[in-house]
């Protein structure tokens, strides 16, 4: 079957020689909607219809269960609704099973990002058979252009020989992924030319093999290896937690502030 190399909505684990599989995680994305109610409460929720039926079985009912700060405006708490990005993780036990466990919880403005240019696959990767997940944090302006960009996480699909090369992978990838970035521009989903507030954005650049046919906006669990954080001084990552963003898919972005605060103790909690 042909396959062709592309930028994706998510990176699974890729075969070559020189690598094998992860045995540790597997992680899912997940996207939805939920309201809030003024006593904090979740009225209403959807969760991508696409998703993993088990997956999305277990998050919905968690989710029921939530509880929010209450969102005021002019004094009074209101009835809000928001956008939200998921992410869980596939643990294994010694069992030879698996505890499925909410890793993330990103709620806020539904943004995009304008990937044009689109970051080029490395050619050494490509070849090697190699994918990886880079989180770039965004510093916009009001017009949404990146004016700083900086690679706070990369996560290679498999793992390498040591721990050197993994190091050489995750660079190789990370500069392709800023070399396009500083071209971009965040937008708001729905199509809204409403200014942005300046502010920083946290997005996942990914890069995977696509076989033809297959279906890339199909939500799909997908191994990874995690490499290790690197924050930049500029980075205002102190205003929410960093892996909270495990749930975002490729082409989206989430604030590093939100007006949604998640009160229920569940993230890292096993569904």
């Amino acid at each position: 079957m042909r396959t062709k190399w592309r930028v994706a909505v998510a990176f699974t684990l890729l075969a070559g020689a020189a690598f094998a599989a992860p045995k540790t995680e597997y992680v899912l994305s997940l996207n939805g909607a939920l309201e809030v109610g003024p006593d904090g409460s979740v009225r209403s929720y959807a969760i991508n219809s696409d998703a993993d039926a088990a997956a999305k079985k277990a998050v919905e009912a968690a989710v029921a269960r939530w509880r929010f700060q209450p969102i005021v405006r002019d004094g009074k708490p209101v009835i809000a609704r928001t956008t939200m990005r998921l992410g869980l993780k596939a643990i294994p036990t010694e069992h030879d099973t698996y505890q499925l466990r909410l890793t993330s919880a990103s709620f806020g403005d539904d943004v995009r990002i304008k990937s044009i240019p689109a970051p080029k696959y490395p050619y050494a990767a490509a070849r090697a058979g190699l994918g990886a997940r880079v989180l770039l944090v965004l510093e916009v302006d009001a017009d949404g252009k990146v004016r700083n960009a900086g690679a706070y996480q990369t996560n290679l699909g498999a793992t390498t020989t040591n721990a050197n090369v993994a190091e050489e992978w995750r660079r190789l990838f990370e500069r392709s992924a800023l070399n396009a970035a500083r071209a971009w521009t965040v937008q708001r989903a729905d199509g809204s030319s409403a200014p942005l507030e300046p502010r920083q954005y946290i997005a996942p650049v990914e890069f995977r093999m696509l076989r033809q046919g297959e279906d890339e906006n199909k939500p799909r669990w997908m191994a990874t290896v995690p490499g290790p954080t690197h924050a930049e001084p500029w980075m205002h990552l102190t205003s929410m937690r960093a892996d909270a963003v495990d749930g975002l898919p490729n082409g989206a972005a989430v604030a590093l502030d939100s007006d949604f605060t998640l009160l229920s103790d569940v993230i890292g909690k096993t569904l």
